[in-house]
């Protein structure tokens, strides 16, 4: 799955979270805009946003790391193409020599 799907995903599932956290604030009578339960919100966003960083970061590094296996095999491919194009082409002059 693309990093940043998760990543936006990840996000909606926070703001949920968050807009449940603050429902059950206002429910109980305390007051969200200062105090403990300001507090909390405030550090929710703040994990939920660097949980999101973190996914896309992951992404990022998954991506470099396939795109540097697949110029390795790329490299090991053409160095396989072009050894069995020696080994045929000697095959070639040694049976004219014959």
């Amino acid at each position: 799955m693309n990093a940043d799907l998760k990543a936006g995903q990840y996000e909606a599932d926070a703001r949920r979270e968050r807009g449940k956290a603050e429902a059950m604030i206002g429910a109980s009578g305390v007051s969200g805009s200062s105090g403990s339960p300001l507090e909390l919100l405030i550090q929710s966003a703040y994990n939920a946003e660097l949980n999101t960083e973190n996914i896309r970061r992951g992404g990022q590094i998954e991506s470099d790391s396939l795109n540097r296996q697949s110029r390795l095999y790329r490299g090991r491919n053409t160095g396989e193409i072009v050894g069995g194009l020696g080994r045929v082409g000697g095959g070639l002059v040694s049976s004219f020599l014959k």
